[in-house]
């Protein structure tokens, strides 16, 4: 058979249990809602970036000037054992190294050296004292925000303190490199990572579908939820119930052989991709926007560093959830200069 000069090959998005070539029937009932994209506004497209603001913000990541109150260096932390810092001194110490990239003893010195510059001398926790009570620090949440909240939901890996390709290419060890998972979920608005978890690489527990409703829950906490945006690794019915429950809606892409009866957010995803193509209700629902998630840990790996000085899990786990805190708090800083 010759095709007609005019005639193109459409690509189809087929439910399995429909035979190929008849329209589709869908179980959702009709009239469907449309497929709009959830939160506020977004800016139109072309919108010019104010680079100076940028940069001015990026320069400050690097500024020391602390505000520091002398009598929480001798402050007592409770109890009778050890020596008594107070845990803002701890967390201090603990920012300057994600900072700036510092092993604890370097942090040790290099804090030393700031307080006694401003005038303060007081004891600074050595590095034993840091390693063991960075622990307790944890992670931070931002401030809520005014307007209904849009998060993008995904994880990257972080590398462990190990031996170095070299290292393993010329004894011939052939073993993975050691890494942790950190699953975080950005504020698309603010750029802010509302939650944040560190799991094994491997293990029960550490897949994107068991973490994804654990990470909408702690999202909730700082308001009504919105929409949530994850990749295809998230399409499971506990990321659709944990949203639906906190009165938002999920989206996430669906394979080509998606059956309808898992959830009926998923259902009705179903049906408004199979009407309407996932090109356009990718580009009607902003899927776009899940791109602020991948910018975020860009970001973060970028100024605080692509692998954990860490040798065990729960410093690993101490060390990343610090950087996040740092991250939101040079993310609130650009907020409150802009606003």
């Amino acid at each position: 058979m010759v095709l007609a000069p005019t005639a193109r090959r459409m690509r189809t998005h087929h439910v399995v249990g429909t035979p190929l070539g008849r329209p589709r029937k869908s179980t959702v009932p009709h009239p469907l809602p449309s497929a709009t994209r959830p939160g506020p506004p977004r800016k139109p497209p072309g919108t010019p970036r104010d680079w100076s603001t940028i940069d001015r913000n990026l320069v400050n990541r690097g500024d020391v000037t602390l505000w520091i109150d002398p009598a929480v260096f001798g402050a007592p932390r409770g109890g009778t054992r050890g020596r008594p810092y107070h845990p803002a001194v701890i967390e201090l110490v603990c920012l300057l190294a994600a900072s700036f990239r510092l092993p604890l003893r370097q942090a040790e010195g290099f804090t030393r050296g700031l307080l006694r510059l401003g005038g303060i001398y007081a004891p600074v926790p050595d590095h034993t004292t840091l390693c063991r009570r960075r622990k307790e620090i944890g992670f931070r949440p931002p401030p809520q925000r005014e307007g209904p909240l849009v998060i993008a939901i995904d994880s990257t890996g972080i590398t462990l303190c190990s031996p170095g390709e070299w290292t393993r290419h010329k004894y011939g060890d052939q073993r993975r490199a050691k890494y942790v998972k950190l699953h975080c979920g950005v504020n698309v608005t603010t750029g802010e990572l509302t939650c944040a978890i560190v799991t094994p690489s491997e293990g029960k527990g550490s897949g994107d579908k068991s973490q994804g409703p654990v990470l909408i829950e702690a999202a909730r906490l700082l308001g009504p939820l919105a929409g949530v945006y994850g990749d295809g690794a998230y399409d499971a019915r506990d990321c659709y119930r944990a949203t639906a429950d906190a009165g938002g809606r999920f989206y996430c892409p669906l394979p080509d052989n998606a059956r309808y009866g898992g959830h009926p957010t998923r259902d009705l995803n179903l049906a408004q991709i199979g009407r309407i193509g996932p090109t356009k209700w990718n580009e009607r629902i902003g899927y776009g926007d899940r791109a602020h998630i991948e910018g975020a840990f860009s970001a973060l790996k970028r100024t605080t560093g692509y692998r954990s000085a860490a040798r065990s899990l729960p410093g690993a786990i101490a060390e990343e959830l610090i950087r996040v805190n740092l991250y939101n708090r040079w993310r609130a800083q650009e907020l409150a200069d802009v606003g």
